[in-house]
């Protein structure tokens, strides 16, 4: 993880955030481990959170 410091700010952090992913019945033939984080970037990349900022990817 990198961090950029600016004064006392810190640019970037690195989170979990613990969710229930439905997986739709059409990908359960799918790779779940490849559907859960396509569903959880479509779901939080790039969305602005009060309390965490922007969420810039899911990795």
């Amino acid at each position: 993880m990198i961090e950029k410091h600016v004064g006392d700010l810190t640019m970037y952090r690195e989170i979990t955030i613990v969710d229930t992913v439905r997986i739709p019945p059409n990908r359960f033939g799918e790779d779940q481990r490849k559907v859960i984080k396509e569903i959880l970037q479509e779901n939080y990349e790039g969305i602005l959170d009060k309390d965490l900022g922007v969420i810039i990817a899911i990795t």
